[in-house]
This record gives C-alpha cells, sequence and structure tokens, in this order.
C-alpha cells in the first residue's frame, strides 16, 4: 500500500505542544479555516456545523486527541506492514472523492479486504458526507442491505 506520509497539516504531527498552544483560544476559527480548506463545495458545513465540531476541542483532552491522530501516522503505516498479510473476509466499501484522495481508497482497499466495493463521489472533497448526504446515505443503505 503506498501510504501518503507528508504532514499536510503543518505542525499537526509536533509533539511539542506547538500545535495545541496554537489552536487553543482559537478553536472555532481553527476549525472553520480547517474546514474551508477541504471543501469543493463552499459553506455546506455552516457556521453552526463548524460550531459542532469547534466545541469539542474546547477540551484541552479533546484537543491533544485531535492532532494525536496525524502523530500516529507513523506507527499506523508500520502496523499496516504487518497487518496486511491477512485480508479482511467481510465486505468493504471504499469511498474517495474526487477532490481529495480520489480512486486511491478503491484501489488501496483490495490490498486489504476480499470483497471491496469501490467508488469515487464527483464534486466532493474530505467532507463527502456533509457534501452530498442524500447521495452518500443511499450508498451506505445500498452497501448494508
Amino acid at each position: 500500500m503506498r501510504v501518503r506520509t507528508g504532514r499536510r497539516h503543518t505542525g499537526a504531527g509536533a509533539n511539542n505542544g506547538l500545535p495545541e498552544d496554537t489552536v487553543r483560544g482559537h478553536e472555532t476559527v481553527w476549525t472553520d479555516h480547517f474546514i474551508d480548506w477541504l471543501e469543493v463545495v463552499k459553506r455546506l458545513v455552516t457556521p453552526s456545523g463548524v460550531q459542532v465540531f469547534a466545541c469539542h476541542l474546547h477540551d484541552p483532552a479533546h484537543l491533544t486527541d485531535s492532532f494525536d491522530w496525524f502523530r500516529a501516522f507513523p506507527q499506523d503505516i508500520k502496523d499496516d506492514a504487518v497487518d496486511q498479510h491477512t485480508k479482511l473476509a467481510m465486505p468493504a466499501l471504499a469511498i474517495g472523492a474526487d477532490h481529495s484522495l480520489g480512486a486511491a481508497e478503491a484501489t488501496q482497499v483490495p490490498q486489504y479486504a476480499t470483497h471491496v466495493t469501490g467508488m469515487v463521489i464527483k464534486n466532493s472533497s474530505h467532507w463527502i458526507y456533509e457534501e452530498h448526504p442524500a447521495q452518500m446515505t443511499q450508498i451506505l443503505l445500498n452497501f448494508l442491505h
């Protein structure tokens, strides 16, 4: 599997408290800019939606946990190198967005699972469900049916 190891989120992987210190007190501004940066269709995540995400970052533990997700990438890569020798037997749904990872999800997941349904959502980015809720709901219902 080809894993993108670059830190797209400047400093997110720093383990020195810099990301937390930079965002603390500016959780809503940071969340709004982060969401906007990755949106294709702008403002689909509304200000109230931004607040839903940002309110959790006011808790210092949640703020640290949000950056720990990025810090875990190097260990994830090591774990994947071991785990990839046994393919998942259950059905897997691999969805990419044409303005994000594109077909990478659909082409990578078959390396780890035997029964993969892969697709790419057009006119979408990282926020697939927010940008296409009806389409995503139908895809999930069809997959789970």
